[in-house]
C-alpha cells in the first residue's frame, strides 16, 4: 500500500513539473513577466522569430528632367538591403527603377507577403505630394507640370491600401523621400502629406510637409544612417524609430524631425530579437514608450547656428511667399526692398568670393546708409527664388544675377559637414551644400 502511494506521489510530482515548464514556455512567448522585465508583445516570440520576412527596397538617384539627381539614395538603399538580409528578410531590390520596374517589383512583393508574415517597403528617392496623396517618383518620370505626377509616378496611398487588404500580420513602410519640390515657387520646399493607414507602421525621414537632408556626398542620409544603427539593437519597432528620431533631430541641429505613424493592430516586431530569449531564461528588454502626439520637443535652439530675419507678421508673409506671391520695390539704384519681409537686398550679385570672404564682405558693406549687412540665411535666400520663372529663377526686373551655373552663398552651414554651406544656383534653381573654399556669387541682406 505504501509503495503504491509513493509511486502515485512521484507520478503526480512529474506531471506538475512538466505542466509548470510548459506554462513557463508559453508565458515567455506571450510576454508574461517571469521574474525579469516584461517582453511587451501580444504576438508569440517564437512565432515572431520564425515568421516570413519580406522587404522591397528601392533606391532612386539618377533622375532626368526637372528633378535633381540625388547623392546618397543608392548608398542608403544598398545599406538597407544588406542589413535587412542579415535580419532574415527576403529582399526584392530595385536601383534607379523606372515606373514599369517599380510596379513589377511591387507585384512580386505583394505575392510574397500574401502567404503571411511581415512586409517592409523602403523607398529612398524623390517623393511628391499632390492633392493630399503621396507619390514615389521613378527615374524615368516625365513630369513637366505638377499635375503630371499622378500619371508619371506611383501613388503610395494605393500601395498602402493594397497592403491593408493582403492580410499578412504586419506591414512597415519607410519613406526617405521628403526632398525638395521643384514645382514649389520657392526653392528648398516640399515634403509628403501625413499618412495613417490602419494596421501599418509608417515612418518618414522628416515630418509631413518638411524636407530632409540627403547627407554628405558619398555617405548616407541622416535618417537612414541612424535607422540602420538602431535596427542592429534589440529594441521593439516603435523604439527603433523613436531612437532614430531623437538622434536625427540632434544631429541636424533640430532641423529634421522624422515622423512616426504607428497604426499597428497585430503585435510588435523586432528586427533584432533580444538574445536572452530562450527556455527558462529571463527576458530583459527596453520597455516600449507610448507616443501620444506627433509634436516636436520644445527645445531652445542655439541662435548662433542660424540667424533669422526679425520681421513682423512672419506667418502672414511666409504663406504669401510660398504660395507664389512676390512684391519688390526699387529702394535705390543699388538696393531692393522685399515688401513682404521688409528685407533690403543688394541689387547686384556678380562678384565671386569664398564663403568666409563672402561673410566678411557683407559684414563690412556700407550701402544706402545701411550698416547691418550680412550674408543671407538659407531661408532668406529661398525667398528670392521664383520657379515660375526660368533662367534665371528670380525677378530680373529688380535683381541682376550672372547667367551661369555658379551658386550664390548663404551663411547656413551644412549640419553634416561644417566645411560646406548651402547655396542656390539662380540660373536653373538648383541647390546643394558646397565646399566653402569655392568662389561663388554673393547677395547681401540688411534686416530691419
Amino acid at each position: 500500500m505504501k509503495e503504491k502511494t509513493v509511486r502515485l506521489l512521484m507520478i503526480l510530482f512529474v506531471i506538475i513539473i512538466t505542466a509548470c515548464a510548459e506554462y513557463s514556455d508559453k508565458a515567455m512567448d506571450r510576454g508574461l513577466n517571469l521574474g525579469g522585465e516584461k517582453l511587451i508583445t501580444n504576438f508569440p516570440v517564437k512565432k515572431m522569430n520564425n515568421e516570413q520576412r519580406v522587404a522591397l527596397v528601392i533606391g532612386n538617384a539618377d533622375y532626368q528632367g526637372v528633378l535633381a539627381k540625388l547623392s546618397n539614395t543608392v548608398n542608403d538603399s544598398r545599406a538597407m538591403k544588406d542589413i535587412l538580409k542579415q535580419r532574415g528578410f527576403d529582399v526584392v531590390y530595385v536601383e534607379d527603377g523606372t515606373k514599369k520596374e517599380i510596379k513589377k517589383s511591387l507585384n512580386i512583393f505583394y505575392k510574397k507577403i500574401s502567404t503571411g508574415g511581415v512586409g517592409l517597403l523602403y523607398f529612398s528617392g524623390h517623393g511628391l505630394e499632390l492633392d493630399g496623396k503621396n507619390y514615389l517618383v521613378p527615374v524615368d518620370a516625365d513630369i513637366k507640370e505638377k499635375s503630371d505626377t499622378e500619371y508619371e509616378a506611383v501613388c503610395i496611398n494605393k500601395v498602402t491600401d493594397r497592403l491593408k487588404n493582403i492580410g499578412n500580420r504586419l506591414n512597415i513602410v519607410i519613406l526617405d523621400a521628403c526632398r525638395n519640390d521643384p514645382f514649389s515657387r520657392a526653392v528648398g520646399t516640399g515634403g509628403l502629406a501625413k499618412m495613417e493607414p490602419i494596421g501599418l507602421f509608417v515612418s518618414y525621414a522628416t515630418g509631413a510637409g518638411s524636407v530632409s537632408s540627403d547627407g554628405k556626398a558619398g555617405g548616407h542620409g541622416l535618417f537612414t544612417k541612424y535607422l540602420i544603427e538602431n535596427i542592429n539593437k534589440p529594441m521593439g519597432l516603435q523604439n527603433v524609430f523613436q531612437k532614430t528620431r531623437e538622434e536625427v533631430y540632434e544631429a541636424s541641429n533640430h532641423k529634421q524631425f522624422p515622423a512616426i505613424y504607428n497604426q499597428i493592430v497585430k503585435g510588435d516586431f523586432y528586427f533584432t530579437p533580444p538574445s536572452s530569449i530562450g527556455k527558462n531564461e529571463e527576458v530583459k528588454v527596453e520597455k516600449e514608450k507610448l507616443i501620444i502626439k506627433e509634436e516636436k520637443p520644445k527645445i531652445e535652439k542655439d541662435k548662433s547656428i542660424e540667424e533669422k530675419p526679425k520681421v513682423k507678421n512672419n506667418n502672414h508673409w511666409n504663406s504669401k511667399i510660398f504660395n507664389g506671391q512676390r512684391s519688390y520695390s526699387q529702394n535705390s539704384e543699388n538696393t531692393v526692398k522685399d515688401n513682404y519681409t521688409n528685407l533690403i537686398w543688394t541689387k547686384n550679385a556678380d562678384i565671386k568670393k569664398s564663403w568666409s570672404d563672402a561673410v566678411k564682405y557683407c559684414k563690412s558693406l556700407s550701402l544706402d546708409n545701411y550698416t547691418n549687412w550680412d550674408l543671407p540665411t538659407k531661408k532668406e535666400l529661398q525667398y528670392l527664388t521664383d520657379t515660375s520663372k526660368f533662367a534665371p529663377v528670380i525677378d530680373t526686373k529688380y535683381f541682376n544675377v550672372p547667367r551661369d551655373i555658379t551658386h550664390h552663398w548663404t551663411k547656413t552651414t551644412f549640419e553634416a559637414d561644417n566645411s560646406k554651406a548651402f547655396g542656390i544656383n539662380f540660373l536653373a534653381g538648383g541647390y546643394d551644400n558646397f565646399d566653402k573654399s569655392e568662389e561663388s556669387y554673393v547677395f547681401c541682406v540688411s534686416r530691419p
